[in-house]
């Protein structure tokens, strides 16, 4: 892993070599003001939904600057995985970088976007992502080196599972189930009576193959890309959280642009929240009907089961919403106005 990171960084470092004529702080000056050759990337493919949503704010924002910013986007962790991802956007060695699980590593706030049960539907969600709450959270994120400008989604997590459904939480006993290298997600799995393996997202597939996990949780989008139901044939939709994900700038750069340049990239980024959404729902229907058609076993859990699971993890969105007066806001807000 060391020499993996070793070889990202020098190769992002001759990328930002070859870009620094067009880059803030030694940047060319055009008529229309000072131009950007810049690099975005993620961890996920290039028909995922979330990098989709970073490939949607390249566009916007190559349209509103008339072609002075060109972001060019780097999907499928070519780059690195998420963590490697959110350190280099932290030192400068990328630009922009759409992270998740590994945030939680870092910040103690970003769990509270991704506790269980917290959204009713997608114009629940919405409504959430738009308010003043979700605002004040991410003006006040404790990572200092990046500017958070928005939050991406990959979909609804739902039960991925090589054996039998399960359908009460005795099925979580004994499951050897495959969560994110983060503490929440551990705890949101034990909580359930399962036994949390943490893995990075390049690892889910050989680890189901090798019978190093019996389950996973995951979203539509990825069980059909990264075919895990080629070696997990049954998919349960729980719904238990969405997937989010910090769409995030370094902050020195950020601190570089204009006044101007600033309001037109934050604005860029917040538009893209309802895009992202959308195609979410333009594809979700579409890759079950994908999935049945490949043989696999898409179920819908009975409400007793959702009933359990929430009663089950209900002190793990307590421990993780009081982290300060911004998560506690934004988590208030968010089960107070459920449909």
């Amino acid at each position: 892993m060391k020499r993996r990171r070793i070889f990202v960084l020098c190769f992002v470092a001759l990328l930002i070599f070859a870009a620094v004529p067009l880059m803030a702080g030694g940047g060319q000056q055009g008529a229309g003001g000072a131009q950007y050759r810049l690099r975005a990337a993620t961890t996920t493919a290039a028909e995922h939904p979330m990098t989709l949503a970073v490939d949607d704010f390249i566009k916007l924002v190559e349209e509103r600057s008339n072609g002075r910013f060109q972001i060019t986007n780097y999907p499928h962790a070519i780059l690195g995985e998420d963590r490697d991802l959110f350190a280099m956007v932290q030192d400068g060695t990328l630009d922009f970088a759409l992270c998740s699980g590994s945030v939680s590593n870092t910040s103690r706030m970003y769990p509270a976007l991704q506790l269980p049960f917290m959204f009713s539907n997608w114009e629940h969600y919405l409504e959430v992502m738009r308010s003043q709450q979700l605002q004040d959270f991410l003006d006040n994120f404790d990572i200092p080196p990046i500017k958070p400008l928005a939050i991406y989604n990959a979909g609804y997590r739902h039960l991925v599972v090589t054996g039998p459904p399960i359908t009460n939480l005795s099925g979580f006993a004994g499951q050897k189930l495959r969560v994110a290298e983060n503490p929440l997600h551990a705890a949101i799995f034990r909580a359930l009576g399962a036994s949390p393996t943490p893995l990075t997202y390049g690892e889910v597939y050989s680890a189901l193959q090798n019978r190093l996990i019996d389950s996973l949780e995951m979203d539509l989008p990825a069980i059909l890309l990264q075919r895990h139901y080629e070696v997990a044939r049954g998919v349960q939709l729980t719904g238990h959280y969405t997937w989010p994900a910090l769409f995030s700038v370094n902050k020195r750069l950020w601190d570089s642009f204009s006044p101007e340049d600033q309001r037109m990239l934050q604005q860029a980024a917040l538009d893209v929240v309802a895009m992202n959404v959308e195609t979410i729902q333009n594809s979700e229907s579409d890759i079950i009907r994908e999935l049945r058609r490949l043989g696999v076993s898409v179920t819908e859990p009975s409400p007793a089961f959702i009933i359990q699971m929430q009663q089950a993890t209900r002190p793990v969105v307590e421990e993780y919403s009081g982290t300060n007066q911004y998560t506690r806001r934004l988590v208030d807000f968010a089960f107070s106005t459920q449909r």
